[in-house]
């Protein structure tokens, strides 16, 4: 091998080595977020105002992104409500039935503190939001059935809750939750003022955790500069 087909190796071999160093694998890390929906129960507060409670039902879906190893922040619709007696009373051409419909719908933010392993967890946390309640009243007018009283409230309220997972694949969980409301919403003369829409919520549901590994944007090497692969002079 003469001077001139050596230098030309060698020069292949340090332009190949460069080519592995650009091409490096790139720092990764993994990106949690779970979604959830559940039904359950309703069981409010007492209210001096109110009477004839009955337990009532519930729905909630909540989005939460997970922030490390032990917490999450995230987004939660909660839906609940139940009936009571209504002291309404009715006209010469209305009719109105006894029973009031009072329904509430929150939009709230959360965040979680989170405990377990894959095949059963914990977590607990709390959240603030937008309560909207509803206030509906059924009957008759001319004996054409509808609703005689429809009104609503919105304000600011808050939950507390705590849960437990259990596993059913790598990713899917039902979920067993628990959770205490805080609201209230003022219908004027039909309540009396101001009454409490907050509650006890237990619900069970079914919660899946999407799972993703991200990269980060790769970077231009700068082109190397072209290499020679002329001799030395003097050689």
């Amino acid at each position: 091998m003469n001077r001139r087909t050596a230098y030309s190796v060698l020069a292949l071999y340090a332009g190949c080595g460069v080519a592995v160093a650009d091409e490096a694998p790139l720092p990764s890390w993994t990106v949690t977020n779970s979604a959830s929906g559940s039904i359950g129960a309703f069981n409010g507060n007492g209210n001096s105002q109110l009477s004839g409670q009955d337990d009532g039902g519930a729905l909630a879906v909540s989005f939460n992104h997970h922030v490390g190893k032990h917490f999450a922040i995230g987004a939660d619709v909660l839906a609940y409500g139940q009936q009571y007696d209504s002291a309404m009373q009715g006209g010469l051409f209305v009719s109105v039935d006894d029973r009031m419909d009072v329904d509430t719908l929150a939009l709230s933010g959360q965040a979680l503190y989170l405990a377990g392993s894959a095949g059963f967890g914990f977590y607990a946390g709390g959240g603030i939001g937008i309560y909207r309640t509803s206030l509906t009243v059924e009957g008759s007018v001319l004996g054409i059935p509808g609703t005689v009283v429809d009104e609503s409230d919105s304000g600011l309220g808050s939950h507390l809750l705590a849960g437990i997972e259990v596993g059913v694949t790598e990713n899917s969980r039902i979920d067993i939750q628990y959770r205490v409301t805080r609201a209230s919403a003022d219908f004027g003369e039909y309540t009396g003022g101001e009454v409490d829409v907050g509650g006890n919520v237990l619900l069970v549901g079914y919660k899946y955790r999407f799972t993703a590994v991200r990269y980060p944007a790769p970077r231009n090497p700068e082109p190397a500069a072209p290499r020679s692969t002329d001799p030395p002079a003097g050689s």
